[in-house]
């Protein structure tokens, strides 16, 4: 059972293990729950105020603890989780670039284009392209 758990945290932490050692903190469950929530809803409204009010911790306090436990800051997992949704739709979908924005959780077309292209190097319509280009 450990070396499932080895393999699985290693794939959905891949930071963790490069970490030093932190002080216990509370509730550390909370934390993988909360990133779980995450990935699988990147597209909510999702934003530190809220996330902290949920663990009932302090803002500055959980994004400490946050990035100490993850290796990066709970709105750049958001945006992480919400670019991953977003190359899946491009990939697998016809859906226009437009309706993927907002499926992912952005308000603003243009926002989202610069936030996948900072994260993946290419614009949603070249990520597209290049994807329909692969042989099957």
């Amino acid at each position: 059972m450990n070396g499932l758990w080895n393999s699985f945290s290693s794939f959905f932490f891949p930071n963790c293990r490069k970490l030093p050692k932190a002080a216990p903190t509370p509730f550390p469950n909370h934390r993988i729950i909360m990133r779980k929530a995450v990935y699988n809803s990147p597209q909510l409204p999702w934003n530190v105020s809220g996330m902290a009010q949920q663990l009932h911790l302090s803002e500055g306090y959980l994004q400490v603890i946050y990035k100490n436990t993850f290796g990066i800051s709970c709105m750049e997992d958001c945006i992480k989780a919400r670019i991953r949704l977003a190359e899946d739709q491009l990939q697998y979908t016809t859906k226009t670039i437009a309706s993927i924005s907002e499926f992912c959780g952005y308000h603003n077309v243009e926002h989202f284009c610069r936030q996948f292209k900072r994260s993946t190097g290419k614009s949603p319509r070249a990520f597209r392209e290049k994807g329909k280009s692969r042989p099957s």
